[in-house]
């Protein structure tokens, strides 16, 4: 048995590269070792931006309106799957995509 650990939108890293490899499926021309190989590339820069996107920092000024008072505040979104960021999963996919689309090419032959 699998805990899966995500804090926000960290269940994308699980949804899209799923989501991906379905669609190449639907693609009649496209073979099917090659399947699985451009879901993962192809879901890397999704996450990768989906990723830098929602987790950015957010910046804003409070103010007391009894005392007058400002002070700036920073709050830091966090998106992970296993705690690792989202954007971060994306180059991990990316990257386990070129792998095996180059195994494939040259070592399974």
């Amino acid at each position: 048995m699998m805990i899966v650990l995500w804090k926000g939108l960290g269940w994308l890293a699980i949804v899209v590269p799923i989501a991906a490899t379905f669609l190449f499926y639907l693609i009649p021309f496209v073979s099917s070792a090659l399947v699985a190989v451009l879901g993962l590339i192809v879901s890397g820069p999704i996450l990768w931006f989906v990723g830098r996107r929602v987790n950015a920092k957010v910046e804003y000024t409070e103010i007391d309106y009894e005392t007058g008072r400002q002070w700036e505040v920073t709050e830091y979104n966090q998106h992970t799957l296993w705690f690792v960021p989202l954007q971060y999963w994306g180059i991990g996919l990316a990257a386990a995509g070129v792998f095996l689309f180059i195994y494939r090419a040259y070592v399974v032959v």
